[in-house]
């Protein structure tokens, strides 16, 4: 693939300080809130295999396969509207991906609501959270017996980015 950014991030971001704490090689990533497929080429310059991207912006999608096709990228586009946690649940079983990020502001509320059996058949979240959400999803990756790696406040509680793993130690007890 090469290290070259092809796609630049749409707001100048840092995604390494954002999204950088994951380790992407090798790993199918479902990528809520994809843009036009700024974050997608972040993690396939960091050596994911594929990168299911979702956006609920037409345009977004529309430009992200213009995108994937001229660079020739392993990336699948969908456009949906993620706050019905029913999505969380058929994305993550269809596709399999080792890691959810997602930034959408506020559809992470959505993914309060996904049942924890459907939670925890992916083994790390990287997840953008929005005030009180903050909370709740801490709450409910606990329960979930994830172990929380990282917690980025890099706009305070307005948006604070959250790294959640999989507690393996526990997987022979349940």
């Amino acid at each position: 693939m090469g290290n070259e950014v092809r796609i630049p991030p749409i707001y100048g971001e840092d995604y390494e300080f954002q999204w950088g704490k994951v380790g992407y090689t090798g790993k199918v990533v479902l990528d809520i809130g994809c843009d036009f497929g700024s974050t997608a080429d972040f993690f396939l310059r960091k050596g994911a295999f594929l990168v299911v991207c979702v956006d609920n912006n037409k345009e977004y999608i529309d430009k992200l396969y213009e995108l994937r096709n001229k660079f020739f990228l392993p990336i699948i586009g969908l456009c949906l509207d993620m706050s019905d946690s029913s999505l969380w649940s058929k994305l993550i079983n269809l596709y399999q991906p080792i890691v959810v990020k997602s930034d959408c502001e506020g559809c992470e509320r959505a993914l309060g609501k996904v049942p924890e059996e459907e939670i925890r058949k992916v083994p790390e979240y990287i997840i953008e959270c929005h005030g009180d959400c903050i909370d709740i999803l801490k709450e409910k990756f606990s329960k979930c017996n994830y172990i929380l790696v990282d917690e980025n406040p890099w706009a305070g509680r307005s948006a604070t980015i959250i790294y959640w793993t999989k507690d393996v130690s526990l997987k022979n007890s349940r």
